[in-house]
């Protein structure tokens, strides 16, 4: 059976744990292949290590830098709401 490949968007809001929540009980049909928050940067990097994704997206610029600062090239930040479209 394949998996179904999910983004998900506001990953770190309330919606978004409750999706994720969904995923990892169901890993057989699913797989996370995108994440974006606003600001809860931290949260983001520890879900970006526990679903091994590359490639995070994240819509307040200045939580994007303070990201990039932190992760240096172990990731690839994307920023801004145009972002989520790579």
């Amino acid at each position: 059976m394949n998996q179904c490949k999910v983004i998900i968007l506001g990953a770190t809001g309330s919606i978004g744990r409750s999706t994720l929540d969904v995923i990892r009980r169901n890993q057989d049909k699913f797989t996370v292949v995108g994440i974006s928050a606003h600001t809860r940067t931290d949260e983001l990097l520890s879900l970006a290590r526990e679903f091994k994704l590359r490639d995070l997206a994240v819509s307040n610029e200045q939580a994007a830098l303070k990201l990039k600062a932190q992760v240096g090239n172990d990731f690839q930040i994307h920023v801004k709401h145009e972002s989520l479209l790579e």
